[in-house]
């Protein structure tokens, strides 16, 4: 009896729903100059592509106002000019102590040498990037928000699709990998640290 009791309990603790609420305000993305740093003399400094989305913790599903980690799901679709094909790219950032309330911010960022390789362009153009944000808490999405691009229209459902791994993890980074790790530090997120 007490076997099947604990069986039985099992899915049931598995599919318990989480109580945590998230409002997406906002997603995008936008160019931004490698920082100038003091002591930086070295050559002209290059642009990078950083996609943000700002939200509000509506619920945190615990005994207090605190939500003690989210994992933020970032696909982002652009056309290779080399096989002038679109190509889905993904990256998954955990950030912690998230605060009922709104004004929270989340960034990650797509290095240059991406633009000078596979688009047309040398700077960051936001038009050529579709867009999915999807949060989640113990493997639960628990809100999204898509931006499709009109030249992306004709995919359907591109955010259900399997990222190209390699260039993701080459291409994009979260911000504490950056060289924008350090600057306006409290007005994004903090990023788990890397165990």
């Amino acid at each position: 009896m007490l076997v099947f009791c604990v069986f039985w309990a099992l899915p049931c603790r598995a599919q318990k729903k989480t109580k945590a609420e998230i409002k997406i305000t906002k997603i995008g993305c936008e160019p931004v100059k490698t920082p100038r740093f003091k002591d930086s003399t070295e050559s002209e400094k290059d642009y990078w592509g950083r996609f943000y989305v700002k939200f509000e913790l509506q619920a945190s599903g615990g005994r207090d106002d605190w939500l003690d980690s989210v994992d933020i799901v970032w696909k982002i679709v652009c056309t290779d000019k080399t096989t002038n094909r679109p190509k889905l790219y993904s990256i998954t950032v955990t950030y912690e102590d998230i605060e009922k309330g709104g004004g929270h911010n989340a960034c990650i960022f797509l290095k240059p040498k991406f633009l000078k390789r596979f688009t047309n362009s040398k700077r960051f153009v936001p038009g050529d990037f579709s867009i999915y944000v999807e949060f989640q808490v113990d493997g639960q999405k628990i809100a999204s928000e898509i931006d499709t691009k009109p030249s992306h229209k004709n995919i359907k459902n591109w955010h259900k699709e399997e990222a190209d791994r390699g260039r993701s993890e080459r291409y994009l980074i979260p911000k504490s990998k950056s060289p924008f790790a350090s600057l306006d530090y409290d007005y994004w997120e903090n990023e788990k640290a890397a165990e």
